[in-house]
């Protein structure tokens, strides 16, 4: 709760971008031919937007905005239906706040984490106890359903006495939520090191998940706004694994649909 407005007016200034872009009416079309010197009127267009958008940026990313604007009961309010439909899916209610919070400051979380600062400990240690024990939890259901199911089978050592991953989950990779927007190295997830190896350890949290109906031909497709709008783009898969000794290698079910 301490550093609650401090994340917030960070994530803002540094992770918000188009705050100027609200507005319904769509973006001027770019024009197919320029010629000469002046600028053209959608040139200023474009420079006005996004001078509009640094300003408000630099407004709401102040502590004196988040406290009248965003507290953090006002936010817990706006998440009171993903919070409740987390704690049907099995998360504590503590947990589920904690979670709504945080995920949308992750930004800011995150590169407070690259960076070794510990303004934000507090937040990132709650974080870490709430996906954690929602993980454990999931991971004691699941044990158990294998167990009955492998009675069941009449053999320990049957198809159901293993414990069973996740699916593949998938997320968009540019764009609209898109895993860059929280942490702009994911932009060189394709590029090889010089090893060959492709791949990223990201301290920023990842949501993903494996509705059919995010795919589609334009692109995959996010919640935004109260509509799904498609995002065109590469898609990322998340593949998991058994933990092991060096950690949990699978994701926390926030909600199940």
């Amino acid at each position: 709760k301490e550093e609650w407005v401090a994340l917030r007016a960070e994530q803002y200034l540094r992770f918000t971008e188009g705050l100027a872009e609200s507005s319904k009416s769509p973006p001027p079309a770019r024009p197919r031919v320029s010629s000469g010197t002046e600028p053209s009127t959608t040139s200023l267009q474009e420079r006005s937007l996004r001078e509009r958008s640094s300003q408000r940026r630099e407004e709401r990313g102040t502590k004196e905005w988040v406290e009248r604007h965003k507290p953090l009961p006002k936010v817990l309010q706006r998440f009171d239906s993903a919070i409740q439909e987390s704690v049907a899916s099995g998360m504590e209610r503590e947990h589920a706040e904690t979670y709504h919070a945080l995920q949308s400051v992750k930004g800011a979380l995150g590169a407070a984490m690259r960076e070794g600062r510990k303004d934000f400990a507090c937040s990132t240690y709650a974080l870490c106890d709430a996906l954690h024990a929602t993980f454990r939890k999931q991971q004691q259901d699941w044990q158990q359903k294998q167990a009955v199911r492998a009675a069941v089978e009449g053999d320990s050592d049957g198809p159901f006495a293993d414990s069973v991953l996740p699916p593949l989950l998938y997320t968009n990779l540019e764009g609209k939520y898109g895993l860059q927007e929280g942490d702009a190295r994911w932009r060189n997830l394709r590029a090889p090191d010089e090893a060959g190896f492709r791949g990223l350890l990201s301290e920023t949290l990842v949501r993903a998940n494996d509705r059919v109906d995010c795919f589609s031909e334009e692109g995959y497709r996010v919640y935004a706004d109260g509509a799904f709008v498609a995002v065109d783009g590469p898609i990322v898969c998340f593949e998991a694994a058994e933990s092991n000794l060096q950690g949990d290698h699978s994701p926390v079910i926030i909600k199940q649909i």
